[in-house]
């Protein structure tokens, strides 16, 4: 049995030191961002019973006994570091779920802003006043409408709606109502006397108090503008 007992130690020894080192190897050769918390725990406990072993080894070769003292404190340090790998290793799951969730919504946000982009009708996003929020491709083509690359705010060329009291140059007042609607006919105009019909489709958003925050509208292309 000690003969066991101590090829036991030996087979310890060769599979720690085997474990240590590849875990090393692969902790050095990993980029900074990849290195974990938890792989340098799991390197710790392997470094602990790598000295256990070594000491257990050199004392059954009566070799020394100077590591014998320290035995008893790396065995009592062993389970709290084993606890934290454990956790490391959990928080560091949760953390590339969250992750991989995030990714995958910056791509379905991504997918869906390509499609409305794409999309041959014109579609806006107006705020509480009817001025312009967002726009796709084929709105700003036919509003002739154009987005700053630094605060992403849409402006127009100074077109005002026709037949709307008080109408400001570039908001659709009339289109941002309580209720759905279909079809409805808006005209806007530019300085230069030139004009656009269209029939606009809009369904209002609620914002956090109930009240309209917004309405989407989407429209056909017109073949052409006229002149007013």
């Amino acid at each position: 049995m000690p003969v066991l007992g101590r090829i036991g130690d030996v087979l310890t020894l060769i599979t720690f030191c085997t474990a240590f080192g590849i875990l090393l190897w692969h902790a050095l050769r990993s980029p900074r961002h990849d290195q974990t918390t938890a792989e340098w725990l799991l390197l710790a406990v392997l470094g602990i019973y790598v000295v256990i072993s070594i000491s257990d080894a050199l004392i059954w070769a009566k070799v020394t006994t100077f590591f014998e003292p320290y035995d008893d404190y790396l065995e009592g340090i062993f389970p709290v570091l084993a606890l934290g790998v454990v956790f490391a290793a959990y928080s560091a799951q949760q953390v590339a779920d969250a992750l991989r969730a995030q990714r995958a919504l910056a791509q379905a946000h991504e997918l869906m802003m390509d499609i409305v982009d794409g999309a041959p009708a014109g579609i806006l996003f107006l705020g509480p006043t009817g001025a312009t929020v967002f726009a796709n491709d084929a709105a700003k083509q036919v509003l002739d409408l154009e987005e700053d690359d630094v605060t992403g705010a849409i402006t127009g060329p100074g077109w005002v709606e026709e037949g709307t009291a008080e109408a400001r140059p570039g908001e659709l007042s009339s289109l941002v109502r309580d209720e759905p609607y279909d079809g409805m006919p808006v005209t806007v105009k530019w300085p230069n006397g030139w004009a656009v019909d269209l029939r606009a489709s809009g369904r209002p958003l609620s914002d956090a108090t109930g009240d309209v925050g917004g309405v989407v509208v989407s429209f056909e292309k017109p073949k052409m503008l006229y002149p007013g």
